[in-house]
């Protein structure tokens, strides 16, 4: 429950209790309300499971018990997020769902400006035990983003006369974020040569999977969401060399070459991989496509997932946050390391090797030039991509740290 502060909507003031039949209908019905929004977005799969997420709705289905409403959601990325227990880092009770119903509104229909205004109050006064913020300036940015997109769709449904977040002054509420400075702490190039060379000596079963999932991350610069999306027929060869079809945000497809030190590892690891057919076809996107990177059966602690299953953004963090802690020189950064890290230090590393602004752009899927220093724009180009560029320094850096343990073997 919250303690927001602000009026009940008149017509909609039905304080909702752990039991109350009325409190689930209205659950059901702003449910019902946000899957018609994310079906909006169709060609870009991440993008309805990013806003699912930050608005709450895994944590009301939870709730309330609405799993079989799910079933009918007409995106797979939505439906994975919902059958997980409340996703990582989402903060339920500062999320727009959970807090309308909780004071009995309904978060689309009885949403007004006061409500807005009151919930950015909440998410930027919420603190943890030392007394930080629990949510980043970027996180509360996104949420409202995410608010706005849906009221915005409201309006053009006639669901609603206006969209309330527009009132909102989001300048003097901190919720512009300055698209030229990037709070991500990136690697540098010697840190994220001795990741991947820590992930090919991996101890355990999945030692091939754990090399291959790092050395893309560490030449590619690709989204966790774009990798965790990625099929075995995105995969293949194109004008002589590997490259990865990865779907970006708004849904566009561009072909990233993979390096040969990425290739090499995610060949070794396809090779253990029953599932995986000698020839990959490209462009099958589709059902019942084959995860490139995928569960196995065994997994500890993977519950209800069987084996053959996409691996989880959550799954790609826990993984290299367990690789970093065996080796001594990146133990330190082991609790904070996640994959956009990986992204900004691929971009950083090549724009100081002399790779190109716009083929870093380009690399990375920004439309806006001045977004290249944090990372993105969408546009399909092979031949100028800096990853081969990306590779090259890969190896070269393995090749040294392999070197330097002949010569200095540990213990």
């Amino acid at each position: 429950m919250t303690n927001l502060d602000i009026p009940a909507t008149p017509g909609a003031a039905v304080a909702r209790t752990e039991a109350s039949p009325v409190g689930r209908v209205l659950a059901e019905q702003a449910v019902r309300t946000a899957a018609a929004w994310l079906a909006e977005f169709r060609k870009s799969p991440s993008t309805p499971a990013a806003y699912a997420r930050d608005l709450g709705l895994a944590a009301v289905v939870e709730h309330h018990q609405l799993q079989d409403l799910v079933e009918a959601f007409p995106l797979p990325s939505v439906r994975t997020l919902f059958t997980r227990s409340r996703a990582r880092g989402v903060a339920p009770e500062l999320c727009w769902f959970p807090m309308l119903l909780d004071l009995g509104l309904h978060p689309v229909l009885d949403a007004t400006p006061a409500h807005v205004k009151g919930w950015v109050a909440l998410m930027d006064e919420h603190r943890d035990a030392t007394g930080q913020p629990v949510l980043s300036p970027a996180a509360r940015a996104r949420r409202v983003a995410a608010l706005s997109s849906l009221l915005r769709w409201a309006v053009t449904e006639e669901l609603i006369t206006a969209n309330p977040v527009d009132r909102l002054d989001r300048d003097r509420a901190g919720l512009v974020v300055d698209r030229h400075h990037s709070p991500t702490r990136g690697l540098s190039g010697a840190q994220l040569d001795l990741l991947v060379w820590t992930a090919d000596r991996y101890p355990g079963p999945q030692r091939a999977r754990t090399a291959a999932l790092v050395a893309l991350l560490a030449t590619t610069a690709i989204r966790v969401s774009e990798l965790c999306g990625l099929a075995t027929g995105d995969y293949f060869a194109d004008t002589g060399r590997h490259v990865i079809e990865v779907t970006r945000k708004g849904g566009k497809r561009q072909r990233i070459p993979v390096p040969p030190a990425a290739a090499a590892r995610l060949d070794a690891y396809l090779a253990t991989r029953p599932d995986y057919g000698a020839v990959a076809v490209p462009g099958q996107h589709g059902a019942g496509r084959v995860p490139l990177l995928a569960t196995t059966a065994w997994r500890p602690g993977a519950g209800r997932r069987g084996g053959g299953q996409p691996l989880s953004p959550g799954e790609v963090w826990a993984t290299l946050r367990r690789v970093a802690r065996t080796h001594p020189d990146l133990a330190h950064l082991a609790d904070q390391l996640h994959p956009h890290q990986l992204r900004h230090s691929v971009a950083t590393r090549l724009l100081e090797a002399g790779a190109p602004q716009q083929h870093v752009q380009d690399l990375l899927g920004h439309v806006d030039p001045a977004m290249t220093q944090r990372y993105n724009r969408a546009r399909d180009q092979l031949h100028n991509s800096p990853t081969p560029l990306a590779g090259q320094l890969l190896e070269r850096g393995l090749a040294a740290l392999d070197q330097d343990q002949e010569h200095h073997p540990a213990g």
